[in-house]
């Protein structure tokens, strides 16, 4: 099962975009990422989106591509916001006040995704995540 979802980068857009992919993973009987990892993983990534792109304030839309079987999930998160690499990021050079401000979003990603990837393409941020196994 796929799928595509368009929505503007606002406050909470995060919400109508986990309700979705909720539906999705419950109608493809998907174990590769329990419910609570994915609301965590769409939380931040979505809301580190809207508050740092910049794309949120221009009034731009982002997309989420998905694509599940029982055993695997694939994500694309996906944004017109200035360009930016969270996994150019070295866990090792966060500081203390980094670490207790958030900055811990892409080590909690790393984590839970067995893969995880970026690209800036076509003027696109693209966060590629997948998950395996249960």
């Amino acid at each position: 099962m796929e799928g595509t979802l368009e929505f503007p980068l606002e406050h909470d857009c995060h919400q109508g975009v986990l309700e979705r992919l909720l539906a999705q993973a419950n109608a493809t009987g998907l174990s590769a990422c329990a419910p609570e990892d994915l609301r965590l993983i769409v939380e931040e990534v979505l809301t580190n989106v809207v508050k740092y792109s910049g794309a949120a304030e221009r009034g731009a839309s982002g997309t989420v591509r998905w694509r599940m079987w029982p055993d695997r999930l694939e994500l694309a998160f996906e944004d017109p916001g200035d360009p930016f690499d969270p996994l150019g990021e070295d866990e090792d050079d966060l500081s203390d006040d980094e670490r207790c401000e958030g900055g811990m979003g892409i080590l909690l990603i790393r984590a839970l995704a067995s893969e995880v990837g970026y690209r800036r393409e076509d003027g696109r941020n693209r966060l590629l995540l997948t998950f395996t196994g249960v």
